[in-house]
């Protein structure tokens, strides 16, 4: 079934390891955004991750650690895989998913 939620981008504006940045988000009262969330927003909104680099860190299996990521240039979006426990650049954005009230 369809669950209705509400995707954030969040910007720590700061370098931030993956388990770092999900902590924070949970301290949030958010969950970090899953790879459906990943595939659903960037159906829905093309060309933001033509202005931003998007990290999913709510997807990955425990023996691989992989997130989805949305990026791109004026001429091409993308669809990758990062490893989750780099350091990730100030200009990254955490993708966050609540619930809708």
């Amino acid at each position: 079934g369809a669950v209705d939620v509400e995707i954030m981008l969040v910007h720590f504006d700061r370098e931030t390891r993956g388990d770092d940045a999900i902590r924070t988000l949970k301290t949030m009262g958010l969950e970090p955004a899953k790879i459906e969330h990943c595939l659903a927003f960037g159906a829905k909104y093309p060309e933001v991750q033509r202005e931003i680099s998007i990290v999913f860190l709510g997807s990955y299996p425990s023996d691989r650690r992989y997130v989805p990521c949305l990026e791109g240039t004026a001429s091409r979006r993308d669809l990758k895989l990062n490893w989750i426990g780099r350091s990730w650049e100030r200009y990254w954005r955490f993708a966050a998913a609540r619930a809708k009230k």
